[in-house]
Parts: C-alpha cells; structure tokens; sequence
C-alpha cells in the first residue's frame, strides 16, 4: 500500500510549535525494548538511505512496561528536557489525557475519541493547536485517524479530505514474534508537529493489540507538556 500524497498546511497544527516539520518529513518510530513501553523517533536523512550512522534522533519515549496508567514521557533528545506525557487515564470518557504547561486540570492539548469501526482503527482527535507566532492563542482542529486495512499496517491521518501524515508499520509478521521491536515509517506533511503525530503513532502502538470494534468510547489523549 503507497504512501497517499501529503496536503501542503498553510496553517501549522501544533503543540510544541519549535518541532513543526518545515517540510515533508519522514520518521522512524521504533521500540526501544521488547515491552513497547520505550520509543525512539527518527528522522529520516534527505536521501531517503536511513542507517544507524545517518539517522537524526528526535525524540525519545520513556515509560514503564507494567503501569495501567501507561504513562509515557516524551524528551527531545537535542536538550534532553521533557516535551510531555501521555498517560492512560482509567475512564470511559477520557482514557488518555496532554496538557500544556500550566494546564493540568483544564481543557487538554489533544483529545482522542474512538469511533465504531470494525477491525480498523478510527479516533478523531480534537487538537488545541497553539499559534507559532507565540502569540498566545489556540485553535480547535479536528483530525481524522484512519486505519488502512485490518491487519492495521497503515494508519493516515486526515484534516478534513487531505492527509496530513501516514504511518506504516514495517513488518506485518512481527506482532506475531515475542520480544520483536516493532517499527513504524511515519511520513508528516509540512507545517505538521512532528511530536504531535509521534504521540498519535505511540497511542496506534500502544493500543495495536486492542479491537477496534465498540461504541464511541473516548480515548482521550493530553499531554503533559513540560517544555513547549
């Protein structure tokens, strides 16, 4: 299955607006332990030859591989500083909560909700995208998160008709093998934050053994952003 086109953003959608993919972009997202309770993100070098020499760490994903919060704490690898914190709440209208600096308690940063699709993931994410200008203000976007096929090898990610970014996960077979590090090629379109479809990706991995089928239950996601 290709990768569809990207949508060219004349408006950044962002939380952490410093990590807003400048053009297309391709990442990795991989386990970094056999649990999928750790993460490492990539980018992908320009000449598309991606190696462990070549190979630009953006991000790092850390967390524990027993919690039922399955709380995850996201760091630039460049400053090491915590970006935010995906954790797993244990509610039927907000599973996962990000929230912005400050925030905790308030409207969160991004809000997943499970839509009924059979064998197919399907949420909408509800984003309070932050203007990149600093001005202060936020903006309500909804995207779409769409699974490709039931073996839930391809997830795009939609405003509106056009994809704003597409994840594949590299090894259909390897959900099968125990201790195997799955990995995820997640291209972004320009003017996307990278680490705002990173978190996407890590909820699509976290959840990869769940049923898709159900009600409209919410997923939420927040973050806990500490260094926007």
């Amino acid at each position: 299955m290709p990768t569809p086109p990207l949508a060219f953003l004349s408006q950044p959608i962002a939380i952490c607006p410093e990590h807003i993919a400048p053009a297309p972009t391709r990442l990795r997202i991989k386990y970094a332990n056999g649990s999928g309770s750790k993460f490492t993100i990539s980018q992908e070098p320009e000449n598309g030859v991606f190696d462990a020499g070549s190979a630009v760490e953006l991000f790092s994903v850390d967390g524990k591989a027993l919690s039922r919060s399955q709380h995850r704490t996201f760091r630039s690898t460049a400053t090491g500083l915590p970006l935010f914190e995906l954790t797993r709440k244990m509610s039927a209208s907000t599973p996962w909560v990000i929230e912005l600096p400050g925030r905790k308690g308030g409207i969160p940063s991004v809000t997943l909700e499970r839509k009924t699709s059979l064998f197919k993931d399907h949420l909408d994410a509800f984003v309070q995208s932050v203007d990149p200008a600093g001005m202060g203000g936020t903006n309500e976007v909804v995207l779409g998160i769409h699974g490709q096929d039931i073996w839930k090898l391809r997830t795009n990610v939609y405003l509106g008709d056009v994809v704003v970014a597409s994840a594949k996960r590299t090894d259909k077979m390897a959900v099968y093998m125990p201790g195997k590090k799955l990995e995820w090629v997640v291209d972004v379109a320009a003017g996307m934050d990278m680490s705002l479809v990173s978190a996407i990706v890590v909820v699509l991995a976290t959840t990869l053994y769940e049923m898709s089928a159900g009600g409209d239950a919410a997923v939420g996601v927040a973050g806990a952003v500490a260094a926007c």
